[in-house]
């Protein structure tokens, strides 16, 4: 397939050289300042997911052009990956699909992510050619733009003009073509949370990255799951996910990699973004937390939490992790016991019979009050005495 592909990340449309968005009415599609396209779904970003499916259709060159302080999530996309202002993505885009123009590519494919759509690029391709058009921008069935589009690379002027116009429309009047396919616009938090649902439900292409180990049930690498915790189909467990004694986990909810659970908490159609600590008893349902957020979908109302005993974030770094855990096993260790360990396991010699009874303390002489009674138990007590040196420990802190 004589097809390359521009991917856009972190710019809405028309975000261009004068920095405007001409449509002040469209979403913000971010969550905590990060655009939804790099949050994690079922193991890999939304952004990986389109590009995955898109070498699977045959695409081979893929260029992911993505906003400052997001170059991360698109390291290993594809052959070119570039990290650049808002205001400089649609012009680095144009300059991208110049240079595919002179390597003797045919047509282009650009896309915006804002939306997901799962576009049959062999129906798309010849829909094109077929019509003889220089651009064709793709909607969706109800007529909407995807800011998607198909391009000649040789017609730099109708490049340049989708470019500019957030591709939503062409220079010249052409037929759009329609995709009847799954579409999810991934606006908002809620868009996020239904796509992750489709694909548990197998609704679209998306698939979990992880192990099934039970129909409905993945799970990702050195992932730790308590063996009373309950994971209830459909359901995904990320990479190096923790799930703590007696949580739950049901009804389509995703906890991606690095997030932890803890004790008795129930996740009920909630994602946990990466590095997310969700505290111990809480219940959690119809929700997306993670970055210090929690956003309730169906009363549409977004909280930030400061307590991380309630939401946390658990370290990045793994070596920081192991630190943190030594120091604090060493704070909850005995002075005596840490000062053993610190002595690198010095030993002094042990003293002679006559040291230890030379410097054994003085007996002390028991009180009067608490000497055992010599006195016979007579009929008429009404319970048995028990003298000084009687003890009782409770085996249990409850009895």
């Amino acid at each position: 397939m004589d097809l390359a592909a521009i991917i856009i990340v972190g710019a809405r449309p028309g975000e261009g050289d004068s920095g405007k968005n001409p449509s002040p009415g469209i979403a913000d599609e971010v969550f905590a300042g990060i655009p939804i396209a790099l949050l994690d779904l079922l193991g890999k970003s939304v952004v990986h997911h389109v590009a995955d499916r898109l070498r699977r259709a045959g695409i081979e060159a893929v260029t992911a052009l993505t906003g400052e302080g997001a170059g991360e999530e698109g390291r290993d996309i594809q052959s070119q990956v570039s990290c650049l202002p808002a205001n400089q993505l649609w012009r680095a885009a144009e300059e991208a699909l110049f240079a595919y123009a002179t390597e003797g590519i045919e047509n282009v494919l650009l896309l915006r992510l804002g939306p997901y759509a799962e576009i049959n690029l062999d129906a798309l391709l010849r829909f094109h050619t077929e019509r003889r058009q220089n651009s064709t921008a793709i909607f969706d069935q109800a007529g909407g733009p995807l800011e998607a589009a198909i391009v000649q690379a040789a017609r730099r002027s109708d490049a340049s003009f989708l470019l500019r116009n957030g591709l939503r429309a062409t220079r010249l009047p052409s037929e759009p073509y329609i995709v009847p396919d799954y579409v999810n616009r991934l606006e908002n938090a809620r868009d996020l949370r239904r796509l992750a649902q489709d694909a548990l439900l197998m609704r679209c292409d998306i698939r979990p990255q992880g192990r099934e180990v039970k129909p409905g049930v993945w799970v990702g690498e050195h992932a730790r799951i308590h063996r009373t915790a309950r994971v209830l189909a459909p359901a995904f467990v990320g990479t190096h996910a923790k799930l703590r004694a007696a949580s739950v986990v049901t009804r389509c909810s995703a906890v991606e990699h690095h997030a932890e659970v803890d004790c008795g908490t129930v996740l009920e159609d909630t994602t946990v973004l990466p590095y997310t600590y969700v505290g111990a008893g809480l219940d959690a349902s119809h929700a997306v937390a993670g970055f210090g957020r929690l956003v309730h979908l169906r009363r549409d109302a977004e909280v930030e939490i400061g307590d991380a005993r309630l939401l946390g974030t658990v370290s990045v770094s793994a070596a920081w992790r192991t630190l943190k855990g030594a120091a604090s096993l060493a704070a909850y260790l005995p002075v005596q016991a840490v000062r053993g360990l610190v002595r690198g396991g010095h030993r002094s010699q042990p003293a002679t019979a006559a040291q230890a009874e030379a410097e054994m303390p003085p007996t002390r002489t028991r009180p009067a009050n608490l000497e055992p009674s010599s006195e016979p138990v007579s009929a008429s007590n009404q319970g048995p005495q028990f003298g000084g040196d009687f003890a009782v420990v409770r085996r249990y802190g409850n009895e």
